[in-house]
């Protein structure tokens, strides 16, 4: 089943692309880390918290959503895969149980479809909480929204992470978002949600995330993808704009996206 392209844009195959990128040089790294340090058991754990069906029909073409992209990635992995697929909408998750069930479905794969709000399946999430510590990524891709919980706009993704990054568990599994920083902006110009934090102090709020990159963001709405490792040596991705915050351009980068115009005037 392919579900018409709902929260698609134009940005949405570039997106898709700079994921794959990203996931392919993720795991070729895991592999090599796994290969060289024994203590390091031979699993990944991937979580996405806005999963979508799995595959996506925009104007005539056919685009891979983000588990079919890690999971076609993932066959590159040498060990076993946990998938945890979290999505709100059922019709979704029902598709995309059924796509990920071809061919994924080998010993070597854990792959899990949860229906409901993600920030609290994430909450409960026994199953990702019971795995030793192992590499992996979760990925938060909000289709611009910064509030995890709407429409009560109380907790942010920011804030949910902030929380998993506390948990050993997680203390080796890197952080992707795809955030649309105009909204940041839109929502932090607002007086009645003013208490939202700046992208940089966000990405500073996350204690258990030592180290961050940030993309030349796309569009009007300043798309970017943010990552957050504990290793100061994850490289940089030049060919798609990824940069470390520290280094000159991601500094630049980061400035441009984190302040609203008015702010940077005061």
């Amino acid at each position: 089943m392919i579900i018409n392209g709902i929260g698609m844009s134009e940005y949405t195959k570039t997106k898709q692309n700079h994921l794959k990128i990203i996931l392919d040089v993720h795991i070729r790294i895991s592999n090599c880390i796994i290969r060289k340090n024994q203590n390091f058991r031979k699993e990944f754990c991937y979580i996405d918290t806005n999963s979508g069906p799995g595959k996506y029909s925009y104007k005539g073409q056919e685009i891979m959503g983000s588990p079919m992209v890690f999971l076609n990635s993932s066959i590159k992995f040498n060990g076993q895969v946990h998938a945890f697929f979290i999505d709100e909408n059922y019709d979704s998750i029902n598709a995309l149980r059924k796509i990920s069930a071809i061919g994924f479905k080998m010993p070597k794969y854990d792959v899990r479809c949860f229906t409901g709000k993600n920030y609290e399946i994430l909450g409960d999430l026994e199953e990702a909480r019971a795995i030793p510590r192992i590499l992996g990524i979760v990925y938060v891709d909000p289709s611009g929204t910064i509030y995890a919980d709407q429409p009560k706009n109380q907790v942010t993704y920011f804030e949910i992470l902030s929380l998993l990054s506390e948990i050993p568990t997680f203390s080796i599994v890197d952080f992707l978002m795809n955030v649309s920083c105009s909204n940041i902006k839109r929502v932090r110009s607002c007086s009645l949600t003013k208490r939202i934090p700046t992208l940089r102090q966000a990405i500073e709020g996350i204690k258990g995330k030592k180290y961050w990159l940030i993309r030349e963001p796309y569009a009007r709405h300043q798309w970017t993808f943010i990552l957050g490792t504990n290793w100061y040596g994850f490289p940089e991705f030049e060919g798609i704009g990824l940069y470390h915050v520290r280094s000159k351009r991601g500094n630049e980068i980061l400035e441009e996206l984190n302040l609203t115009k008015s702010e940077m005037e005061e």
